[in-house]
């Protein structure tokens, strides 16, 4: 695993409406500017952000709707019915052929990236991984690192 910072604004996709979707829309906010989200049910402060929100079941998207994106992230739940699991798959292994950076919450092993933990405190940026294990650990140890930072006033 090698951790990068991207240095360019990328267009973002986030799919799923939810929870766990929220939290990413709103940590992506800090650093995208153009991002959309896709989902059957979108939560209330996705759809009052400055998030474009698509209301629609991504299993009926079709593939080439992905080509727009840079970076596309699974916030989504993996299917437990096998015809929605190979749409799922199939849908992975385009965006994977196109190029794309891709995220999978609920299997990161079928993306190509995790994303870290976070945390930024003037000029000093701290990222944490369990290699998508634990975030809640990742997110817990970059909040105490950045306190810490904060504390030394670095």
């Amino acid at each position: 695993m090698h951790p990068i910072i991207l240095t360019k604004q990328m267009k973002v996709l986030v799919i799923g409406g939810g929870r766990a979707a929220t939290t990413k829309l709103k940590r992506l906010q800090t650093t995208y500017d153009d991002i959309t989200c896709l989902a059957i049910e979108i939560n209330i402060e996705i759809v009052n952000s400055a998030v474009t929100s698509i209301q629609k079941n991504f299993y009926d998207t079709d593939l080439e709707f992905y080509e727009d994106f840079d970076i596309i992230y699974f916030s989504h739940p993996y299917p437990i019915e096998t015809h929605l699991e190979k749409i799922f798959l199939k849908t992975v292994a385009h965006i994977l052929k196109a190029g794309k950076l891709l995220s999978v919450s609920s299997k990161p092993q079928l993306g190509n990236f995790i994303s870290p933990a976070t945390r930024s405190h003037r000029n000093i940026s701290v990222s944490v991984s369990t290699g998508g294990e634990s975030p809640k650990k990742a997110v817990a140890l970059a909040d105490l690192a950045i306190k810490t930072i904060q504390k030394q006033d670095i």
